[in-house]
């Protein structure tokens, strides 16, 4: 979804996982932070003062589903 976002001119700020896998390739893949992370555990403020990114700077979030392992 990244790359795709990317390719139609948005900034990807970063990337945000839980899996630690998912972290690991992810970070192999593309040049924007990568946090491991669980943002259903992580209040807005809290991943602001651990990232630098703030709700002002999110004009949109996309997410999806875990992909299967293979």
């Amino acid at each position: 979804m990244s790359l795709g976002f990317q390719q139609d001119g948005y900034e990807v700020l970063a990337g945000v996982d839980n899996d630690d896998a998912a972290v690991e390739t992810y970070d192999e893949n593309f040049d924007h932070d990568v946090y491991n992370c669980d943002l259903a555990a992580t209040s807005p403020s809290q991943f602001a003062e651990e990232t630098a990114i703030t709700p002002d700077d999110v004009d949109v979030v996309i997410g999806g589903p875990p992909c299967q392992g293979f």
